[in-house]
């Protein structure tokens, strides 16, 4: 009232009746009311109930009053909040804080920003001081010191980060030009975090950082420290194709004490297969080239509206075959849009059932040959099977061909294929125009093939190997062993130097040569084995498959729902039993299946961030997030109750140990062999030289009997550079600056190598760190005894004549320690940088490269 009317009015309260036991009644009968439904939940998702339990705590109950009243009210999402409302409750986090005292002096105005992570809304607040008595001076009441403190203890109670529940009136902010909240009450109520009560936790063994670039958001010190708060015994960090995480993650494992199984997930390609069903055909005999236009791209459930073909004969097309399919259902807008064919074109034509005889008449033993073949003969496969057909003949994929042809290619697409073959694409997208074109193709890189000596299909893969990245499928490596680490970081170095195209790739010959000390996992729906599960392979398939693998991984549904959207799968059922496909073959194969969250960020509502880089990105869906965050064990078992109790647990929780399990702590071990920090070069000679070096060109500038402080800066360097194994690194920068200079090009040393006396004394830098002094060039007279606050550098003091033969002196020193280059205990590992001309720096790049041939070892 006083802060609306300035008017005090007496406050009285009365309590009528036991209040306090009847608010208790309220609570516990709410609290009954919500251990049924969570019974009834249990129930309904056959969960073990020790698993889920609900405890209740009045104290986390409790809210403290800032300002106003207590409010009971059920917050609404901030999102919501807008003029139509009139009062709002919301409920949020402080994001910014601030407050200023209006210019009449009586009011204090707060501003908060406060969030629930749907949105984010500004709420003012005008705390009115109370003016009690006469001021001396003036008319006009005075603020009391007590009143100051009230206000003031208001303020205090809030603070950026703090979580409060706010009701207020919805206003038209025409300062700030938005709808704000003016606060009527304001409580702090503690903040809901999600916690992993489950008495046995799971591990999470596929999990992304913000090393994930452009992908994932969270760092690994939060991540982990996250995992080891809820109890989890260990973690994966599982990046895309790099490692950069693992010194972080290395670290906050080792400070929060959990183990650290460091990862990959990889980009795994196969070798460019050309010709399936290979059977020992000339390649001077008849190849039927065939294209489909369809419904969709799901070879199981999409429909093929039209069918085109031709025979090819050497270089010549001897027949076609042409047929537009009526496949009783409207076309996709998008596929309209594609090809051209509408609804009334399909009208009256013949169903795929009265086709197939007459093409596959038209096809009779001939290979056939597509281009993208997997996908044209996926359709052909899916409707032969739907008629209890079969079809046993040689398949040529054009595509594949093309990528182990033409590597130089950026893109191996027809039309692309064909501009570099000269070969005309009129009415792309229509399947006989489309097939006619491949057939000319295909008959300008057989002659290829047969220049290189090709005679049969078999050949054409045996002659021709490599080629660009073809499909590629996504795979989990872990290192459980010192020597999975090291065989980690050699596959991660392969894939950029040698296999880098857009992605850096792993051939899967390459990992089975370095998978000792690894676990191999199948990853997410990009995976090899669910790729193949989605696309209805045959058990023989499915089975050959995962028997690379060391673990199964299944991901929540929630996951994959973007398949429903893109009309991969027609329900979450189908994703629940293309899991259920993966467990069966795990049971049958003997190979653990591991539950996993493929972790992207940490809490739901950082899902916002990931929509935000991939809308960057250009994602049409980017808003569409999966909930890839870290979930509880709690919340996994429930994902995943569609499997039974039993087993649920089992690929949630037992597996995951059992993973986590083969594992050795690899924090325990050194980074390095025998404990060194790096792997540095070694020169049994260099110590020595060094040592000669500096020396005599010491004596050459200060004379035969070196000043104190040069003979006591010399030696302190030396001991520290030459003991710790530095000398190889100065006599590489020597000979390198030597050469430069040899060559009539300037080095230039730059940073903090300029500190050392011994790197001056071997031509490396020409900076002298010692303290001003003078030095005569010609009978070797030095002076170190002058005014060092005075001058702090060498070339700022005045000319001086050589009291010994009255040569100008020569002003040296910038007074720099040695412990800026080396570190205070002088082993800190050198950073020599030294610059040279572009034009001169293959130079020196061949220069150094020459200095250790192949073979040479380093220490």
């Amino acid at each position: 009232i006083w802060n609306i009317f300035s008017i005090e009015v007496p406050i009285e309260l009365r309590i009528k009746g036991n209040q306090e036991s009847r608010i208790a009644a309220l609570k516990k009968e709410r609290e009954d009311s919500l251990l049924k439904e969570q019974e009834a939940l249990i129930k309904k998702v056959n969960i073990n109930p020790e698993s889920c339990k609900v405890s209740f705590s009045r104290k986390s109950k409790r809210s403290s009053i800032i300002c106003g009243r207590n409010i009971l009210t059920d917050p609404i999402p901030i999102s919501e909040v807008n003029l139509d409302l009139d009062v709002a409750t919301i409920e949020g986090e402080i994001i910014s804080l601030e407050s200023r005292e209006l210019k009449n002096g009586e009011t204090l105005l707060v501003i908060l920003a406060v969030t629930d992570y749907t949105s984010t809304i500004t709420c003012k607040m005008f705390l009115r001081y109370r003016r009690n008595g006469q001021d001396n001076n003036h008319e006009s009441p005075s603020i009391s010191p007590a009143e100051k403190a009230r206000v003031e203890k208001i303020v205090n109670m809030l603070s950026e980060g703090s979580f409060v529940k706010i009701r207020g009136r919805c206003v038209y902010d025409t300062y700030a030009d938005e709808v704000s909240l003016m606060i009527q009450d304001i409580i702090a109520v503690k903040k809901e975090e999600r916690l992993d009560t489950a008495p046995l936790k799971r591990v999470e063994l596929h999990m992304h950082t913000h090393m994930s670039a452009m992908d994932a958001l969270s760092s690994p010190e939060v991540l982990i420290e996250r995992a080891a708060s809820w109890g989890h015994t260990a973690v994966a960090i599982t990046d895309h194709g790099v490692l950069q995480a693992f010194p972080a993650a290395f670290s906050a494992a080792k400070k929060h004490s959990i183990k650290l199984l460091p990862g990959l997930e990889a980009y795994m390609i196969k070798e460019n297969i050309v010709v399936e069903n290979c059977k020992n055909i000339s390649l001077n005999k008849p190849i039927v080239v065939i294209d489909f236009e369809t419904t969709g791209l799901n070879t199981k459930t999409d429909k093929i509206i039209e069918i085109g073909a031709v025979k090819l004969d050497g270089d010549k097309i001897v027949e076609t075959f042409s047929e537009l399919i009526n496949p009783h259902i409207s076309l996709p807008s998008k596929i309209t849009k594609i090809t051209g064919i509408t609804d009334a074109m399909l009208n009256g034509k013949p169903s795929i059932e009265q086709v197939m005889p007459d093409f596959l008449k038209f096809v009779g033993n001939c290979p056939i040959a597509a281009h993208n073949a997997s996908f044209d003969m996926g359709m052909l496969e899916s409707e032969l099977e739907r008629q209890s057909i079969t079809l046993d003949v040689a398949q040529i994929d054009t595509l594949a061909l093309s990528r182990k042809l033409y590597p130089m290619l950026k893109s191996h697409r027809l039309k692309s294929l064909c501009r570099h073959l000269n070969v005309s694409l009129q009415n792309a997208h229509r399947a006989f125009d489309d097939a006619r074109a491949t057939a000319q193709c295909l008959s300008k890189m057989i002659e290829e093939v047969e220049r290189l000596g090709a005679c049969t299909l078999p050949e054409i893969d045996q002659l021709i190997q490599g080629g660009v990245i073809g499909q590629r499928f996504h795979i989990i490596l872990l290192a459980i062993t010192q020597k999975g680490l090291t065989n980690l970081n050699r596959l991660v170095s392969d894939a950029h130097i040698n296999h880098f195209q857009k992605f850096p790739h792993l051939p899967r010959t390459l990992i089975e040569k370095y998978r000792e000390g690894l676990l191999i996992g199948s990853a997410c729906e990009a995976g090899e084995l669910y790729q193949a599960v989605l696309n209805k392979q045959p058990d023989s398939e499915l089975e050959k498959i995962a028997g690379f693998y060391d673990y199964l991984e299944i991901q929540p549904t929630s996951n994959n729902a973007f398949l429903i959207k893109n009309g991969m799968v027609t329900s979450e059922k189908e994703l629940e039993e293309h899991n259920k496909k993966i467990v069966s073959l795990g049971s049958l194969l003997d190979i653990p299946v591991v539950a996993t969250g493929d972790v992207h960020f940490l809490d739901p509502k950082d899902a916002i961030g990931r929509s935000i880089i991939q809308s960057g990105l250009g994602y049409s869906d980017s808003d569409e997030q999966p909930p890839l965050y870290f979930k509880t064990t709690q919340e996994m078992l429930k994902d995943f109750a569609y499997l039974g109790e039993e087993k649920a647990k089992e690929v949630v929780i037992t597996n995951t140990q059992k993973i986590a399990a083969r594992a050795e702590d690899l924090s325990l071990f050194p980074i390095h062999p025998e404990g060194k920090s790096t792997f540095q070069p070694l020169w049994t000679d260099a110590a020595d030289k060094i040592k000669t070096m500096s020396v005599k060109r010491a004596k050459d500038i200060y004379g035969q009997n070196l000043p104190d402080i040069v003979d006591t800066r010399l030696n302190k360097e030396l001991k520290s550079i030459i003991g710790n194994g530095f000398a190889t690194l100065y006599m590489i920068a020597h000979k390198l600056a030597l050469k430069s200079l040899q060559d009539g090009y300037v080095v230039g040393s730059r940073g903090s190598v300029g500190s050392s006396f011994v790197a001056t004394m071997c031509d490396i830098t020409e900076v002298n760190p010692l303290g001003p002094h003078y030095v005569c060039t010609n009978c070797k007279y030095s002076d170190f005894d002058v005014d060092k606050k005075a001058f702090k550098v060498g070339v700022d003091l005045p000319d001086k004549l050589c009291p010994n033969c009255s040569t100008m002196l020569h002003k040296e020193g910038f007074d720099i320690p040695f412990e800026v280059f080396l570190g205070f205990k002088g082993d800190k590992v050198p950073d020599i940088d030294l610059n040279f001309p572009s034009s001169y720096q293959p130079i020196a790049h061949t220069f150094v490269e020459n200095l250790f041939p192949k073979g040479h070892v380093y220490r």
